[in-house]
């Protein structure tokens, strides 16, 4: 009975260890970048991981998928090729206002007839279902098949399809392969690239609660001042971040309480904005909308194309001006609309702060974040991480502590490890940290070479309370997060750090597969990576062999 039971825990626990390390290992293959080039918007799909399936059909890493590929509602009832209809569609979401131009088009013009039938927008496979070709754009969802038993491959085009192309899908923006080659096909004007850095624009605007309560103490400081220390260390990492040639990052300031202004237009000379936060004082109450609606008129003034953000800080709860109801419907519809994230952070006591509709203009923006900051050194460390996920491929990797830790003069820190998934334009590595402790950012390539100031390609810039490592042209693999304190003095801390990946591959947490024999923290003989039932039956020889010489022998 014993036997039994220590085989069957045995190769359970072995089962599901190398059912999750196996997972890792599903999707070996990598796509390419993608950019698409529309009505002067230039539009970067991010790669994704994928495996073959046979017959030209492959199977998409779940998690790109999901992050990426959504529902949306043309409209209109769309006929399926086997009876029955739908009316929405899967499609990227960094394109389907493209597809829903096209079928309010479709619709306004009464050409709902000329569609016999929707064949299909994503669907991840090889174009023309051939293996040995590249992928389809229908794998990134930018296409769509329309009316595909009267346009055969080769040609020719059906009437309808021609009118569809001339009348709705040519205005939206997209390119038809008709009329001979493939003629049920739509797709949006896209190309593999390698980079899209040709020309970027990226700005973030602080919406900072300036109302009365701001004046109030809190947990050892007056809430406006943690909120303007966290502020200039957000403008000083935005400032030493480096970034490619023609690359250009512009930060705004714009304060509410009974009504907002832009006290500081978007600028590129960050010095100007911190002299902008440093002057910031207190007034009376809180008109939320107002705030959102001057960030979104500042942001307005950018070129198309540019990546914009908001970073809306609030300690309380809106009382004056638009209605709850009325922000959402309007502020944060807009927002969403031109697609700017809001990210919103709760600042003070949770009672005293209006968390659920914070979380509302963050979820109902499309593409932004609630966070609660407990102090000044989380309101930064939020910064930082909003920063990281908005201008990464939206994946990050964080490493923090919950409560503060004694760190030793010249301690290495080691706060874990993660994969970058494939090549990328950079990586981005931040630590930072809290009391009276200096802290280097530290990371190791997966050769085991540690990015000093001789790592080629590479930038280190300690500040005020952070370190940040930049690596361009990263090399994809295991890469290892660390810090050494560089104070003199022991002191308790706290440390937070965060790590990503633009344009390429991304980063996503490493897990050490299982070791067999591990000295000093170096895995000596990793564990075999053998089917689960060869392991299994090795685990209940080791065991039948340990009993017989325990009570047999």
């Amino acid at each position: 009975m014993v036997l039994r039971l220590c085989s069957l825990f045995v190769g359970t626990l072995l089962f599901f260890t190398f059912s999750f390390t196996s997972s890792l290992k599903q999707y070996p293959l990598q796509s390419s970048l993608l950019r698409i080039d529309i009505d002067g918007t230039s539009i970067c799909l991010e790669p994704f991981s994928y495996r073959e399936l046979g017959n030209g059909r492959i199977e998409i890493d779940p998690r790109w998928v999901s992050e990426n590929i959504i529902e949306v509602d043309v409209g209109i009832s769309l006929p399926l090729p086997g009876g029955g209809s739908i009316s929405k569609i899967k499609v990227h979401k960094k394109v389907a206002s493209y597809f829903i131009k096209a079928f309010k088009i479709i619709k306004e013009n009464n050409l709902l007839n000329k569609i016999k039938t929707f064949d299909g927008t994503f669907n991840p496979r090889h174009m023309n279902w051939d293996p040995s070709k590249p992928l389809s754009f229908h794998s990134w969802g930018i296409a769509i098949d329309l009316n595909a038993s009267e346009n055969p491959l080769g040609g020719p085009a059906s009437d309808a399809n021609k009118e569809l192309w001339e009348k709705a899908f040519k205005p939206a923006g997209f390119r038809w392969l008709g009329p001979v080659y493939d003629p049920m096909h739509f797709e949006l004007p896209a190309k593999f690239v390698t980079s899209c850095y040709e020309t970027i624009t990226t700005a973030s605007i602080l919406v900072m609660d300036v109302s009365g309560s701001m004046s109030w103490p809190w947990h050892g400081g007056i809430k406006i001042e943690s909120a303007k220390k966290a502020a200039l260390q957000y403008i000083e990492h935005v400032a030493n971040e480096p970034r490619p040639a023609g690359a250009t990052h512009y930060i705004g300031v714009v304060t509410f309480s009974d009504s907002a202004s832009v006290a500081c237009p978007l600028t590129s000379d960050y010095a100007e904005a911190k002299k902008t936060v440093i002057s910031l004082g207190t007034l009376a109450s809180t008109n939320l909308g107002a705030g959102l609606d001057t960030a979104l008129q500042e942001l307005g003034k950018l070129p198309a194309g540019s990546k914009k953000f908001i970073i809306l800080l609030s300690d309380g709860m809106t009382n004056t001006g638009k209605s709850r109801e009325s922000i959402l419907q309007t502020s944060v519809a807009e927002a969403r609309r031109q697609g700017i994230c809001i990210h919103t952070v709760g600042f003070g006591d949770p009672g005293d702060i209006d968390e659920d509709f914070l979380k509302k203009i963050a979820i109902q923006s499309g593409c932004g974040s609630y966070n609660y900051a407990s102090s000044g050194f989380e309101l930064f460390t939020t910064y930082v991480k909003v920063r990281h996920a908005t201008l990464g491929s939206n994946r990050i990797v964080e490493y923090k502590t919950t409560t503060p830790a004694y760190l030793f003069p010249g301690e290495s820190i080691t706060l874990g490890a993660f994969q970058l998934t494939a090549p990328a334009q950079e990586l981005h590595y931040t630590v930072a940290w809290s009391g009276p402790v200096v802290l280097q950012a530290k990371l190791v390539d997966p050769q085991g070479r540690v990015v000093d100031a001789r790592y080629p390609n590479s930038v280190i810039y300690s500040g005020n309370g952070f370190s940040h490592v930049t690596v361009f042209s990263p090399t994809p693999g295991i890469w290892r997060a660390a810090a050494t304190v560089k104070s003199a003095v022991m002191k308790p801390a706290e440390y937070y750090g965060v790590a990503s990946a633009r344009t390429g591959g991304y980063v996503i947490p490493y897990i050490p597969p299982p070791c067999l024999v591990q000295v000093d923290n170096t895995c000596v003989i990793p564990m075999p990576d053998l089917p689960t039932v060869v392991v299994v039956a090795i685990g209940i020889t080791v065991w039948i062999w340990w009993l017989y010489n325990q009570f047999i022998k």
